[in-house]
């Protein structure tokens, strides 16, 4: 398998028995392919754990380690080792380091970190800086303390839109669709509700989409040209200039950014320059390192990303890398970060736009991953969240549930297990109110399944015939549609916790069981979610259609 980028290099993909075990570079499509990585391993049908980089000096050995719940427990972060230790509630407390070469330990890049109830960050210790943040109960900022200096926040009490932050005094104006307009920035918005200018310090960046509302372009007044091009799965291939010349490429292993190349400027008819980038336990970016090992960039920050990252560590030049938290990238010219359906703000610690599904996202609008950028990630700019007793979800095009939090629920479903599936299946003609009773009578699968109730129904969701499965039944309206929807929920008993599945069913005459979650196992395991998939919902929706087939 070959991916070919715009500017001409290909990209050679080895597999042994269907699994990716090395990746090669070619200049074109006739030239020799130098290796990147290779011996690429797996957990056993799960995540990367590890992988060789092809440096000047030899194979150097890159390995992540999980425990037997699945977390990530320790990653090489350059000449480092990073471990992570976890409380009861699988909430990350701390990072520690260790010197990778002799186990020496590392304590100027440890962190510590603190939670609320609802598991909002609240307290982060590092060696150099203390930050301690305060919310309300919708989960907006109140204040923000650095080494005991103070930041307060206001938002409006009715809107949960940040109107002004102290010490540097700052004040935020919107639209009538809630979207920012001011913040030391002036900004303009196209009818689909992405941002279509921003001017700041006198520089304005102009921004154009495709159909997906993907960023496809993006100009300068200082006459900055940017093309982006994006992979199947929607992660960032290249960047190039207005004459489609390379400026960026990047190399995806899984959800993993592991590499990227760019021309050599000493002569474009080169190989290209690789780099390769080492990524944290979110795959966000966080040290990048030619091929003698040399750092070129380097971004150990505050968990919101206020800071800014370091573009000349080793003394080498400066060094453009502009992937953030994933699905996000960097504009200097506003310092905001693009991230798909709208633009995260780090010094808010959210978004300038009100969630485009409305309250699918949450009671706050504007949040971001519930408070807990540590272990919470938001690929597309929008997130089921837990909030006040109740978690909101939705993805764009399935229906927007509310339903009580089960205790232990997390304040934010997504992380590195996230996963979300829509399984369909035709009525061919069926009367569609009918087959919506029918799932909603019997939602769960097995011989004895009780009907969805507004209050909530004890039901057996397994999927392997001796391990029960225990959710919550919920009966609620679709804040789409105002359709009666059944909602499965997990709870602490649930084997695939935690996450939700809602039948429903589209103006389309289409039958469709659709679900979140971060259960580990079938983030892991595709072949769990296979057979959950088609050998679970996609019977149940035609048993649902069958008993209707008298109904037309």
């Amino acid at each position: 398998m070959t991916i070919t980028y715009p500017s001409g290099r290909v990209l050679v993909i080895t597999r042994d028995v269907g699994e990716l075990i090395g990746m090669s570079l070619s200049a074109n499509a006739g030239g020799t392919p130098v290796p990147l990585i290779s011996n690429v391993k797996w957990e056993p049908f799960g995540p990367v754990s590890g992988w060789d980089w092809h440096m000047t000096s030899g194979l150097v050995t890159h390995l992540r380690q999980f425990d037997l719940s699945g977390r990530i427990v320790r990653y090489p972060l350059g000449n480092a080792l990073r471990d992570v230790s976890y409380d009861a509630a699988d909430r990350i407390t701390g990072f520690t380091h260790l010197l990778a070469s002799d186990g020496t330990a590392q304590p100027a890049l440890d962190q510590s970190f603190g939670y609320d109830e609802n598991s909002r960050l609240t307290s982060i210790t590092t060696a150099a800086s203390s930050w301690s943040i305060a919310y309300d109960p919708n989960g907006n900022r109140t204040s923000v303390s650095l080494n005991g200096n103070p930041s307060i926040y206001t938002t409006e009490a009715t809107s949960n839109r940040l109107t002004s932050i102290t010490n540097p005094a700052r004040s935020f104006g919107y639209d009538n669709a809630g979207n920012t307009t001011s913040a030391g920035y002036t900004a303009t918005y196209a009818l689909s509700g992405s941002i279509a200018s921003i001017t700041k310090a006198g520089v304005t960046g102009s921004y154009d989409y495709d159909a997906q509302r993907r960023r496809i372009r993006k100009v300068t007044s200082t006459g900055e040209t940017v093309i982006f091009v994006y992979d199947l799965e929607g992660q960032l291939l290249g960047e190039y200039d207005q004459t489609g010349k390379a400026l960026r490429e990047y190399v995806w292993l899984d959800n993993i950014p592991v590499a990227m190349f760019m021309p050599d400027p000493a002569n474009a008819s080169n190989p290209p320059l690789v780099f390769y980038i080492h990524a944290d336990h979110l795959n966000a970016p966080r040290i990048v390192v030619d091929r003698n090992g040399a750092k070129r960039w380097r971004w150990l920050a505050e968990p919101f990303g206020t800071t800014a990252p370091e573009t000349n560590p080793d003394g080498l030049g400066v060094f453009t890398q502009n992937l953030r938290f994933p699905g996000q990238y960097a504009d200097n010219e506003s310092g905001l970060w693009y991230n798909y359906f709208r633009f995260y703000a780090p010094e808010g610690g959210s978004y300038v736009q009100s969630d485009p599904i409305g309250l699918g996202g949450g009671i706050n609008t504007y949040g971001y991953v519930g408070g807990n950028p540590i272990q919470g990630i938001d690929r597309n700019g929008l997130d089921c969240t837990s909030t006040n007793g109740e978690t909101t979800c939705s993805t764009p095009y399935s229906p927007i549930v509310t339903f009580p939090t089960p205790p232990g629920f997390p304040a934010s479903l997504n992380g590195y297990f996230y996963h979300y599936y829509d399984v369909l299946t035709a009525l061919r003609g069926v009367n569609p109110d009918c087959v919506r009773r029918a799932m909603n009578n019997a939602p769960t699968p097995g011989s004895n399944p009780r009907p969805a109730s507004s209050g909530g129904t004890l039901n057996d969701a397994r999927v392997f015939k001796n391990t029960p499965n225990p959710v919550m039944s919920y009966l609620v309206p679709d804040g789409r549609t105002g359709r009666q929807v059944s909602v499965n929920v997990t709870i602490q008993q649930s084997q695939f916790r935690w996450g939700y599945v809602v039948h429903w069913v589209d103006s389309n005459g289409i039958a469709h069981t659709s679900g979140e979650g971060n259960a580990w196992i079938q983030g892991m395991f595709d072949d769990v979610s296979i057979i959950a998939d088609y050998m679970v919902w996609a019977p149940l929706m035609q048993e649902a259609i069958d008993s209707c087939k008298c109904t037309k």
